[in-house]
Parts: structure tokens; sequence; C-alpha cells
């Protein structure tokens, strides 16, 4: 799934739309190995899988950066993909699907923990996927996928997370 902006971007440049398909195979081959439809999130990789591989607390074990370069990689994917491109309503369900589930997992604080459904595994606060996560909802927001009453909540949470307590002098 990291690969999915680099598909996009060399279709945008060359016009060559089998870097479209291959983002679909790829995608469908990252999908039938670490995405879970339940939960709505993406495991580490295949060594994570529920329930080969559990949290301490015997969960699924989400990692927050690994689901943050996803969820910003379909952000970056919708803004360079053509509005009829054929698997564009696929990705922005995935991303919705993603955006509710996210959300659903943020702290109170404002982050996400590195362990996103069980924040007793690893506690504490995840900056990198936090910020991914902040990223991707504005860009879902920004550009009419995300619906902004909903999402604004947990991106006005994440901001002053990030911007409160994750920077230092």
């Amino acid at each position: 799934y990291m690969v999915m902006p680099v598909m996009t971007k060399l279709y945008k440049v060359t016009g060559n739309e089998e870097y479209l398909n291959k983002l679909d195979e790829y995608l469908s081959y990252a999908d039938s190995i670490m995405y879970d439809e339940e939960a709505g999130l993406y495991y580490r990789d295949a060594k994570y899988v529920y329930p080969e591989h559990k949290s301490e607390n015997e969960k699924k074990d989400f990692w927050a950066r690994g689901d943050g370069w996803v969820f910003a990689g379909f952000a970056k994917v919708l803004q360079d993909l053509p509005e009829d491109a054929e698997n564009r309503k696929k990705y922005e369900e995935r991303f919705k699907t993603m955006a509710k589930a996210l959300a659903e997992a943020q702290q109170d604080e404002g982050y996400w923990t590195r362990s996103m459904l069980d924040p007793e595994h690893a506690p504490g606060p995840e900056t990198s996927g936090t910020s991914f996560f902040t990223y991707g909802f504005l860009w879902g927001v920004n550009n009419g996928i995300l619906d902004k009453e909903k999402y604004l909540p947990t991106i006005k949470k994440s901001w002053h997370y990030l911007t409160e307590t994750a920077l230092h002098e």
C-alpha cells in the first residue's frame, strides 16, 4: 500500500493507464493479506494478522503509523486519480471506511496510540500516525469526500494535540 501515490503520480505524468491497473492489482493483493474488513483498518504486515498475532490484551493490533501511511496514501491517490477512473469510487469508500474507524479509535487527548484498538498495549501518543491521520482527515474534508460536521471534532482534537502537546520549543 505504500506504493499507491507513486502509481497515480506516474499515471499523471505519463498518461499510461497501466499504472492505474497496477495500483489496483497491488492494492488488491495488500488488501487480501492485511486489510481487516470488520475493523476497517490495515495490519502492519502479514506477521501481524489476527488471530496469529494479538495485542497483550488479546485484541487485534493495528499500528497507527502503518494505517497512517495507508490513509494519507488514499488521500494522495484520490488527489491525482481522474474523477472517471474505474476504481475511484472503491478507493473513496475505503477512505471513508478508514475515516470512520480511525475517528472511533482516537483518544480523548487527540492522538492515536501505537496499537489503535488496544491503547493499553502500547500507551501514550503515536505522533507520526496522528500526523498522517490529521492530514488525511483535513484533505478529505477540504475536498468534499469526508463530511465536515462529522469529522471536524476529530480534526480539532488531533490538531490541538499536534500543536499544543507534540511540539516543543
